[in-house]
C-alpha cells in the first residue's frame, strides 16, 4: 500500500479468555477502508501487543486478493527484537 493510505484505525482487544492460548491482547488496526466498521479482514495492518506487558506479539499485512470479490490474504511480518523486521 503507499504511504499514507491508511484511512482508518480501529482497536480490538480481549482480557476474558484463557491466557494459556493467547495472552490479554490489544489490536491496532491501521485499515485502508473506512467502511464495513468492526470487520477484522479489511486491507491494512494490525499490530497485537500484550495487555500483560505491552510486547509486540504479532504484526499482520492484510491484503486484497485480485478478481476474489472481497477476499483478502494475511501476511505475517516476521518480528525481530520485539520489533518488525
Amino acid at each position: 500500500m503507499p504511504k499514507g493510505s491508511f484511512r482508518q484505525l480501529f482497536l480490538a482487544g480481549s482480557w476474558y479468555h484463557d491466557e494459556s492460548l493467547l495472552p490479554h491482547y490489544v489490536d491496532v488496526q491501521f485499515r485502508d477502508s473506512p467502511s464495513q466498521q468492526g470487520l477484522a479482514a479489511l486491507p491494512g495492518v494490525h499490530f497485537l501487543f500484550s495487555l500483560r506487558d505491552a510486547s509486540l506479539l504479532e504484526v499482520t499485512q492484510v491484503v486484497p486478493l485480485p478478481g476474489e470479490g472481497g477476499a483478502v490474504q494475511r501476511r505475517a511480518i516476521r518480528l525481530s527484537n520485539g520489533c518488525p523486521a
